[in-house]
This record gives C-alpha cells, structure tokens and sequence, in this order.
C-alpha cells in the first residue's frame, strides 16, 4: 500500500495532539435512526454548525446543494 501523504499525516497528528488550527469538515454517514443527529446536537451545543439535508430549509427538508452550499459559507467564515 502507498503511505499516506505527509500533509494528512501533520493534519491528524495536530488534531489529535490539539493545536489544530482552522475550521473542521466532519462529514457523518449512517442508516436512518443511527444517531447522526443526537451527536451532531451534542457538537452544535459547543459550538459546531449542524447541517442536515432533513431541515437545512428552517427546520424542513431541502436539496444537498443547500447543504453544500451552507457548509462552505460555514468554513470560510470559520
């Protein structure tokens, strides 16, 4: 197997050591009623932004390229 990159092995070792410093994309992927949405309330309650195609339009569902696109806008303000 091809070792990976040196830039994603400084990425993990900063967010594992905690002097990561910028925005964190955390993508979750699960079966209906996994407990997505538990644990990503629990990040939104440190300050985390939840985003989820099932509300992203005030609380009613929407299309991915709404979540994409809020989700960008996120990152780049930080």
């Amino acid at each position: 197997p091809t070792p990976p990159p040196s830039t994603a092995l400084q990425a993990r070792a900063a967010l594992l050591g905690g002097y990561w410093q910028g925005p964190i994309l955390l993508l979750l992927c699960g079966v209906q009623g996994s407990g997505k949405s538990t644990f990503s309330s629990s990040l939104a309650s440190q300050g985390w932004v939840h985003l989820s195609q099932d509300t992203i339009q005030n609380g009613n569902p929407g299309k991915r390229e709404q979540v994409e696109a809020a989700a960008r806008q996120a990152l780049e303000q930080g």
